[in-house]
């Protein structure tokens, strides 16, 4: 997913601060990096940092913690079939030599940007810490280390390569989440799971898929007006695929088959 915004469990917090007036949401934005091909080049976090502008202007002045998770010599380790390809390995964690000083360069390349942004608002960077990792934790472990080192009461979890594509209702998440405290946990939707509902039908039931809606509560503050979060509305890629046909015939396959489908429908109803 693009992002997910939750509350982190009582006992990974540090005591309550006061909200701060520069960050009225009480969030902070954690943004998670590994070991990628692309290192030592900043250009895909700078991308992703670059739309936060989406999540509105109380997201975007929002404390941010950039963390580097750590990584495994695979010139000392044993690698399996799995592993083979250098693609397939880094996802694990696994890197070369030549690997391994890319990264060390990315990550110093970006404690430099980091420190030169401060808190100029023209900057991706802005507001930013770098928080390095001395091991490979894995996402999960690598996020609760995160979650650890926040004193706000939310955070917004951000994957480096996953970029907001159209306006997000960062603060109606906020406020529904602040009205209800069932609420801890809350995902933004990406290409691949805009049909999950159908999905999850598929493999476990209809009836599953029932009693699951049974528990889905419509907090008022996220019954968004649909000219700026529907199907219709614009986005970034309706921007590009409106110069490049193939992008565009194949998005235009994926909105059509969204509109036809029952999570479209309940949207409706």
């Amino acid at each position: 997913m693009a992002a997910c915004i939750s509350s982190p469990p009582p006992s990974t917090r540090s005591a309550p601060q006061p909200i701060a007036s520069d960050n009225p949401l009480d969030l902070t934005i954690i943004i998670t990096t590994s070991p990628i091909v692309s290192n030592p080049s900043l250009s895909l976090l700078t991308r992703t940092l670059s739309t936060f502008h989406y999540g509105g202007p109380s997201f975007e002045a929002c404390p941010r913690l950039i963390v580097c998770d750590g990584y495994r010599d695979g010139t000392s380790e044993s690698t399996t079939k799995k592993h083979s390809t250098p693609k397939s390995a880094m996802r694990s964690g696994i890197v070369d030599a030549a690997q391994r000083s890319n990264y060390e360069e990315f990550k110093a390349r970006l404690r430099s940007r980091v420190a030169k942004a401060g808190g100029d608002p023209s900057s991706p960077f802005r507001n930013s810490e770098v928080l390095e990792l001395p091991s490979r934790h894995g996402y999960g472990y690598a996020l609760k280390v995160a979650c650890e080192s926040v004193e706000t009461k939310y955070v917004c979890v951000v994957q480096h390569d996953r970029t907001f594509m159209r306006e997000a209702p960062v603060e109606e998440v906020v406020k529904a989440m602040e009205g209800d405290g069932r609420v801890k946990y809350v995902g933004f939707l990406m290409r691949s799971n805009l049909l999950y509902l159908e999905q999850f039908a598929g493999k476990y039931g209809s009836s599953a898929l029932s009693a699951s809606l049974s528990l889905c509560s419509r907090p008022p503050s996220l019954l968004l007006p649909s000219s700026s979060y529907g199907p219709s509305a614009s986005s970034v890629a309706t921007s590009l695929c409106s110069r490049n046909p193939r992008c565009g015939k194949k998005y235009g396959a994926l909105l059509e088959s969204y509109k036809s489908s029952s999570p479209y429908a309940r949207l409706l109803s």
